[in-house]
C-alpha cells in the first residue's frame, strides 16, 4: 500500500510541518496529515480533534494543499 507521504521531499515535509505547527496541531495529527495528505474538509475533521474549535478547516486545507502540492493527488491503493 502506498501513501502520499512517499512523494514528499524533505522540503515539502518541512513546509507541511510548519503549516501544522502554525495551526497548533499535535504531533500525532501532524503525522496523520503527512501520511494521508487530506484533500477535503471532511478529512481534516477526521484527523484534527475538535477541528471546528481549534482552526478554520477551509483556510487550513488551502494552506495545506499549497504546501503539499502534487502529494495531495490520490495514489492508487
Amino acid at each position: 500500500m502506498t501513501t502520499p507521504a512517499e512523494k514528499l521531499t524533505d522540503k515539502t515535509a518541512a513546509i507541511t510541518k510548519n503549516v501544522c505547527k502554525r495551526h497548533k496541531l499535535t504531533k500525532a495529527e501532524t503525522l496523520q496529515v503527512l501520511n494521508i495528505a487530506p484533500s477535503s474538509e471532511v478529512e481534516i475533521h477526521l484527523i484534527v480533534e475538535e477541528a471546528e474549535e481549534r482552526l478554520d478547516p477551509v483556510a487550513f486545507l488551502e494552506e495545506l494543499k499549497a504546501a503539499l502540492g502534487s502529494a495531495t493527488k490520490r495514489v492508487d491503493v
